[in-house]
Order: C-alpha cells, then structure tokens, then sequence
C-alpha cells in the first residue's frame, strides 16, 4: 500500500527497562542486574543522538511493583532520567508500572485504581493518543483490560470512539501497549504473556474494522512478529534483561544467568515512516559502558542465504516459571531481527516449506515484510508444485530445479507440460560419475554436490530445456574466490543468453572437523558482497547463515545458535 504523507519521520520506542532506584540493592542473584540503569541512561543518550521526532514507552519502567516501598523512587529516578529526552516522551504503563491484569493463578499486586492514579500524575493520561504527520498512535493501557475497574469500560468506550474518528478523517493508525495480544496464534489460551479473553477478541476485531497499520508491544523482553490481517504486530525487546525461560527457543545451551544476560537481545526500536510503509529497525543494546547502542552492517547488495535451520514452527515451552499451570509456545524470531539487520531479503529454502501450511502461513507474513524465497526441488517437476507455484507467486523470487544430467530431458517436457508460473533456475545434481573416482579409491563422497560447477560443460543441457528455463546455477565452493567465481558464471551464462544464481560456500574443514575461523568467513562474505554489488544481475547466496554445529561439516555461519551475530556478520564490510 502507498500512503499520501507530507514527508517521512521516525520515532523511537522502548520497552521494559525496570529501572531502580539509585539507593536499591540490585538482587544479588543476577549480577547483570546492576548495568540496568546505566544500559537505560545509554538508551536515553543514543535516542537523543538519532533525533527522533518523538518517542514512545511501552511500560514497565520501574522494577519495584507498585505494592513495593521503592516503587515510588524508582518512578522518580526514570522520570528523572527521562526528561533528559530531546523529543517528546508518552508512556503506556505496564504492569510494574500499575499491578497486573487480572488473574488468578499468579500471586503478585493487581492493577488498582489507586496505582493508575498514581501513574496518570507522573506520566500523564492513560490512555491516550496524538496525531502527527497525517498519523494517530494511540496508546492503551493494557493492564486494566478485562478488570473490573471503572477505567476498563471507560477505555472501551474511548477506543472504539477513538479508531471510528480516525478512520474517517483517514488517519494511518497505530497502537502501543504493554501486553502483545498473542505470540503464536489468535486463539491460544490465555497465559502470562498474552492478553486473555474477552478483550484479547474484542481488540483484534478492532485491528482489523479499522485496518490499523502496526500493533507495538513491550511485556516478554524477547522479540516476537505476527501479522494479523493487515496490522503488524511487534513485540519488542527488552532494555534491562531477556526473560530467561525463552532460551528454551534455541537448541543449545542458554547464556549468562540462564539466559537472562543474554546481552546481544537487548535494544530498542527506531520506527521510519514514509509512503510505503513503517519499518522496524531493532538496535541492539550491548555493554552498557563499553558500546551502549549499535546497528550492525547491512550485507544488502543483493546477496541472498541458504535457511537451513527450520524456521517457521514453534517450540512448546516447559510449564513452570511465570506460567505454572500452562503450556506455552513462541517462535524463534531472531532470525527476522538478523535478517533486518544485514538487510537480506533473500532466502532459499527446500519446497517442504510452500508445501506445510504452517511455514507457508509464515511465509506470507514476513513476505509483508519484504522477504522473498528462493524455493528448490530435487527431481522432475510436477504437477503439484506447479500448482503451489501459482497459489503463492507473490512470494516466490523463483524455482531452483536440481536435476541429473540423465533427467534434463524429461524436464523440458514437464516444464512445458506444466506452463511453470515463475521463473525457473536449472542447478545440476553432481552423479557418481562425476567424483571421477579412481580405480584405487577407498570411499565414495555420499552428500549431494548441487549447482554446476564453474568448469563444468553445458553442452548436456538439452537446447529444449535450457530454453524453458531462465538461468543457471552455480556452485563457489570454498577454494575458489567468489568474485572470480561469480564472473565467471555471469560470463558462461551470458553466453547462454541466461541469468545466473551463484551459491557461495563459507569455508568448511572437513567431514568431521570443524571450521570456526570467523575472520577467514568475514573475508570471504566481504568477497561475494563486494561481487553482488559488481554484478547486480547474478543472484548470490550465501551458504550459510546459522553455525552447522551438529551432524557433517560443522562450521560457523553469520548467526551463532542463539541467533546472535557472530564476527563475520559484522566485520564483513
């Protein structure tokens, strides 16, 4: 959609920075609770430095609950803190902020009239909303949803009144709260990091009657994506602190403090708006005395990466924590956060994901966002994935067909047969006669070897197929230089008057030894982002982006297995 704006701005968002008070003891059971408030103050400095035309709280800002003797001093420290912001500040409280939303089954302060009072003297109305640049953000209090309170039915009211006005002065709309409607689905039961029913339907219906653009929450410290209808939904990352039952998500072993000081999750947002659309950019928090804020270099250039790892399910936390009595689940979304973060676009995965509906329902969600998937098969093509080809062309950048050199003819048959809908690339499957074994040889190598490789003839190519499809995949592999690799390829397609896909490997060691040298994979990165940027016509991927670290060949990727950027994702430029 093209939106009618004046010109584009940003604003900035946290989330969650369970500021102290400057006499309170931190708990000793997590040491890094004591660099909380200078990560906040680092916050609040980088903020200023992007000049933000205003910026949004998404709630808990203190620690201390509101039934705690140091709730009303850590209040007093934050705003304190964050007068020193140069653009207008609005606050959504969250539930450190004025008690929790209703239930039974936890045993902490309730929200309460009097500390939404209390809240509403410090930090001003809730709710609340404004209107700049031909937008309205409107900012709810999550917390008194579903309560008793007289404020709860108030706000009802002010809500729908609220998003019926805009809607007919046609406003862009956009929401903030504290807890995220959802993490996985619209229907799952109610639990701590969710909203629960009635209000959790009744404000979904709302997204969707006024076509609100995005959807901002705070509340689970981690950094979870969902589309619902035509709204983006945000949860967003935590300042202070990971809620360390989350580590869960990730399979292997959990950071510092259980996973609570795992420092590369923790940042916040800076939102750009313009006639496209608004785009998240999450900046990473890191030390908070050392390097406070940071955004990684963006690869871009048109490079693309193999997604080897699933993606798209969800993982089935353990009952207990915060939710004693219910299951849980959430999604590693980490990786949309990487991805944002070196600017890939691109993805390639196997047809197993436009085949399952939960991975295909994932790929039209971020395909909102602005992916775009490189699907494979192994084999002739047939009638089914043509059929899944035209039910989901919006999302596809084109077709990768591995095929043996015995099977390229029947394939230019298929593909006619079928009328394939999107661009097809024709990658060949390395037979056993193509190891070239010698008479002597003691072992045959048993991994598929796919993509031609660059002294490889062409002339197999029946003239039938190679008119059928439109380009050639090629294979880089580690001992040849990607730039030297990706030229030739566009040359020895050009010829062939046909585009070119480039795999580019990232170094390996052997069967059974690993490769972790992460300046020799930032040098050859650095090398195929260097030959995309000279040839824009080639497609290059990069194989591949988390670390292999379990099964043949374990190597290091750009992502480590907790989805945090390993050196060669950010010195690679």
């Amino acid at each position: 959609m093209i939106y009618l704006m004046s010109q584009p701005f940003t604003f900035a968002l946290i989330a969650d920075s369970h500021i102290r008070a400057d006499d309170e003891t931190p708990s000793n059971e997590y040491p890094s609770n004591q660099t909380v408030n200078r990560r906040n103050r680092a916050v609040i400095q980088a903020i200023n430095r992007l000049a933000p035309d205003f910026v949004i709280h998404l709630g808990d800002l203190a620690h201390p609950i509101p039934a705690l003797p140091a709730h009303e001093k850590a209040m007093k420290q934050a705003r304190t803190w964050f007068r020193e912001l140069t653009a207008p500040f609005y606050v959504t409280p969250g539930n450190h902020d004025i008690g929790d939303k209703p239930r039974a089954w936890v045993p902490a302060p309730e929200v309460s009239a009097q500390a939404l009072a209390r809240f509403r003297r410090v930090w001003g109305p809730s709710p609340h909303a404004f209107t700049h640049k031909g937008c309205r953000f409107v900012l709810l209090n999550a917390p008194i949803l579903n309560s008793d309170l007289s404020e709860a039915s108030d706000q009802r009211r002010w809500l729908e009144r609220e998003l019926a006005r805009s809607g007919e002065r046609d406003l862009r709309i956009f929401l903030f709260l504290h807890y995220p409607p959802y993490l996985v689905h619209p229907d799952e039961p109610e639990h701590y990091d969710n909203l629960g029913q009635p209000a959790r339907g009744w404000l979904l219906a709302l997204l969707k009657q006024y076509q609100v653009e995005a959807l901002f929450a705070g509340h689970v410290h981690n950094f979870f994506y969902n589309r619902h209808g035509k709204t983006h939904l945000y949860a967003l990352p935590s300042v202070a602190f990971v809620r360390p039952a989350y580590s869960e998500l990730f399979r292997i072993a959990p950071a510092a403090e259980y996973g609570r000081a795992d420092m590369e999750k923790l940042g916040f947002g800076l939102v750009i708006v313009d006639e496209e659309g608004a785009r998240l950019q999450l900046i990473r928090v890191r030390e908070a005395d050392v390097a406070p804020a940071f955004a990684a270099p963006r690869l871009a250039d048109g490079l693309g990466v193999f997604l080897r790892q699933g993606w798209a399910d969800a993982v089935t936390l353990p009952y207990g924590n915060l939710d004693e009595f219910r299951r849980k689940r959430a999604r590693n979304d980490y990786l949309l956060w990487a991805l944002w973060d070196l600017g890939i676009e691109k993805l390639r995965v196997p047809v197993d994901d436009l085949a399952d509906a939960t991975s295909r329902d994932r790929m039209e969600d971020v395909a909102a966002l602005g992916f775009r998937f490189l699907c494979f098969s192994a084999g002739l093509p047939t009638s089914e994935m043509a059929n899944l080809c035209r039910a989901n062309e919006r999302l596809l950048a084109g077709w990768e067909i591995i095929l043996p050199t015995a099977l390229m003819e029947r394939a230019a048959n298929a593909l006619d047969r079928l009328d394939w809908p999107i661009p097809c690339y024709l990658s060949r499957l390395d037979s056993l006669a193509d190891q070239q074994l010698s008479p002597d040889a003691a072992e045959i190598d048993h991994f598929p070897r796919h993509g031609f490789p660059l002294d490889a003839s062409l002339d197999a190519i029946p003239r039938a197929l190679l008119d059928a499809v439109t380009g050639l995949v090629f294979r880089v592999e580690p001992h040849i230089d990607p730039a030297a690799g990706v030229e030739n390829a566009l040359k020895r397609a050009s010829a062939l008057g046909k585009e070119a896909i480039v795999h580019v490997w990232l170094p390996r060691a052997g069967e059974g030894t690993a490769f972790t040298d992460d300046e020799a994979i930032a040098r050859r990165v650095a090398a195929a982002r260097s030959a995309a940027h000279a040839h824009p016509r080639v497609s290059v991927y990069l194989d591949a982006l988390v670390d292999h670290d379990r099964g043949y060949h374990p190597r290091h990727g750009l992502l480590d297995r907790r989805y945090n950027l390993r050196f060669a994702a950010l010195d690679s430029l």
